[in-house]
């Protein structure tokens, strides 16, 4: 299959894996004919040289001998051996077998002669010589035979290429002349090169720029004129805002700039008078006969300008119909921060979202997965009533703020015992300032059950919900059997969970000033420093240093702890209860609350409730998410938020 492949020894064809055979250039065409004179004159032979389309004049005569005397040709083939492919007679074989070519049967070399021309002499097989040339890429040549390095076909000498031009006219074919540059490519004619080759945008053979210019006019009769190398000023098909002095890629979409002029062309179909539409960008790769296919399209837009050469859109390689990149998508976006330009979405979540405080809303706006902006909103609480006799008023502020109702009550005693000038034992202050504090310790285990079901942490988070079940309402002897247990929990949450790989690092916050989140950042802020209760049950201040998330775990169980201590000291509870009032009066008070201070001015006439207002830490610590969180993964801002303990119940009035 391929005779220029020549080996010493037995073995396969590297090209295509046959076993080489043993080649012989037979001679049996030539033997035992001396002393046969007038071999010119043979019979049906006359004029043997000038026999047109005939070049193996030898062949023939040789052919005729072995015809003539048959039995001297036997007995040649029979010395020899020489079989040979009636179709391909350069395969030999001292035995009969196929071709390894076109499968034929071998045939005996005197056989063999009669399918040439019926009578004359074949001539032996010879050895090709170079060059050698494909005979679909003629701009491939080489010395030595070999395959075509781009479509893989075995190299031919440069002779028989040239027969498929004229093959069975008779003539002579002309050996393929080697092509000279300039070469181009087809479909992109600003792509020139010197010598052969790929074109760098579409794939394609260049060819010679004179081969280039035939596209242009097929079927026409017209010669189009050559490529010429295209000059600037470049612009992009897509976004004509774009313009360059030199060739190069749109930083928009990414497409070859092409030059201005073709920009406002469309392809032509050779037909004389051509007529542009305006404003219609190229059709970068179509030639003029291309554009022989666009009449469908044409139909739809009805202005043909008297032809219909013209395409109803650019058909541009590689890129879909109406196709809209990211960077026209994103247009106008503002830039994040690492440089990248995204399409934001609004995302709310709550007021039911698993880890935050029931009520709470959020509406973040997402760049990716990172956080761009922050809104944060909590319930709208109900109005504070006035009008009430002073002893019920307890109970609407506590329901107004249900998750700190024990607070709610006792700072509603306390500013109306200052309204109204009376004070309670100090034993009952004690009571009432314990009861506080186990409300403080059930508040931080049911935050931190929430922030462990956040963090995956399913275990922890159902412990520490069953402990605040049970001591949000136990007596002070009841809760100091729950102590042991209490400790235990919170010591495994601190040291043997994963808290502190989820926590650490996350939302730092320093700007906060009260409340635990601001003592977490070592801020000494609390409202219980100074009040002489708390001084009697001997309460110092409890702070940490880091100001994250971890940092605000620790602060809550270490106030755990401590109000365990202060119930302890008051050795009882007690229900805060509101004095009697007939009189006038006004009365404010501060109370610190599980998540920070809160604050209640009350006014009382002829002892009804005529005005209450009531500020909570909700609206100062909320103003601080939005810069805590921005530009924080969304898992991380989450987290963040949940640690903070927002009340989204106090949120305003």
């Amino acid at each position: 299959m391929h005779p220029e492949v020549i080996s010493d020894e037995p073995g396969k064809c590297p090209k295509c894996g046959m076993f080489l055979v043993e080649r012989r250039v037979s001679g049996a065409a030539s033997h035992g004919h001396e002393g046969h004179e007038g071999h010119e004159g043979h019979e049906g032979h006359e004029g043997h040289e000038g026999h047109e389309g005939h070049e193996k004049s030898s062949a023939v005569s040789t052919q005729a001998e072995k015809a003539h005397h048959q039995s001297d040709a036997v007995t040649s083939a029979e010395t020899s051996a020489s079989y040979v492919c009636p179709m391909h007679p350069e395969v030999t074989s001292d035995t009969p077998g196929s071709c390894p070519k076109c499968g034929m049967d071998l045939v005996p070399q005197a056989e063999a002669g009669e399918h040439v021309h019926h009578g004359h002499h074949a001539e032996p097989a010879t050895e090709p010589t170079g060059p050698y040339t494909c005979p679909m890429h003629p701009e491939v040549t080489s010395d030595t035979p070999g395959s075509c390095p781009k479509c893989g076909m075995d190299l031919v000498p440069q002779a028989e290429a040239g027969e498929h031009a004229h093959h069975e006219h008779g003539h002579h074919a002309e050996p393929a002349a080697e092509p000279k540059g300039p070469y181009i490519c087809p479909m992109h004619p600003e792509v020139t090169s010197d010598t052969p080759g790929s074109c760098p945008k579409c794939g394609m053979d260049l060819v010679p720029q004179a081969e280039a210019g035939k596209h242009a006019d097929h079927g026409h009769g017209h010669h189009a004129e050559p490529a010429t190398e295209p000059t600037g000023p470049y612009t992009c098909p897509m976004h004509p805002d774009v313009a360059s002095d030199t060739p190069g890629s749109c930083p928009k979409c990414g497409m070859d700039l092409v030059q201005q002029a073709e920009a406002g062309k469309h392809a032509h179909g050779g037909h004389g008078g051509h007529k542009h539409h305006k404003d219609m960008p190229a059709q970068e790769g179509q030639g003029e006969h291309a554009a022989h296919g666009a009449h469908e399209q044409q139909d739809a837009h009805g202005a043909h300008h008297g032809h219909t050469g013209h395409g109803a859109a650019p058909d541009i390689p590689g890129i879909e119909p109406h196709f809209m990149s990211m960077v026209e998508l994103t247009e106008g976006k503002p830039v994040s921060p690492d440089g990248l330009v995204m399409e934001w979405i609004d995302a709310p979540f709550g007021p039911f979202f698993p880890g935050l405080p029931g009520g709470l809303h959020l509406d973040l706006t997402l760049d990716g997965d990172s956080v761009a902006g922050t809104a944060v909103r909590g319930m709208k609480m109900a109005a504070l009533p006035s009008g009430v006799a002073l002893e019920d008023f307890a109970d609407h502020l506590a329901d107004a703020v249900p998750l700190s109702p024990v607070a709610m009550r006792e700072l509603a005693c306390r500013a109306a015992e200052k309204a109204t000038g009376q004070t309670a034992p100090k034993d009952t202050l004690a009571a009432r300032a314990a009861a506080v504090e186990r409300e403080r310790i059930a508040s931080h285990l049911n935050w931190l059950a929430g922030l462990a079901r956040q963090a995956g942490l399913a275990p922890l988070g159902l412990r520490a919900a069953a402990m605040e079940h049970r001591v949000r309402t136990a007596k002070a002897d009841e809760v100091a059997e729950q102590a042991t247990s209490i400790t235990s929990l919170l010591y495994g949450a601190l040291n043997r969970s994963l808290m502190g790989p989820k926590l650490t690092g996350i939302g730092t916050l320093q700007g906060a000033s009260e409340g635990p989140v601001a003592r977490a950042a070592d801020h000494a802020s609390d409202a219980r420093h100074g009040d002489g209760v708390y001084d009697e049950l001997g309460f110092e201040p409890i702070t940490q240093d880091e100001g994250d998330a971890m940092a605000r775990l620790r602060q809550r169980c270490a106030e755990i702890g401590q109000s365990l201590d202060l119930i302890s000291a008051a050795g009882a509870t007690a229900m805060p209860e509101m004095p009697r009032a007939t009189g006038d009066g006004h009365g404010t008070a501060t109370l610190e609350t599980p998540r920070g201070p809160a604050t209640l001015h009350l006014t009382l006439k002829g002892g009804t409730v005529a005005s209450a207002h009531l500020k909570t830490p909700f609206s100062d610590l909320a103003a601080h998410v939005p810069d805590l969180i921005k530009q924080m993964e969304l898992a991380d801002a989450l987290t963040a938020i949940a640690s903070l303990d927002l009340d989204p119940w106090s949120a305003t009035q």
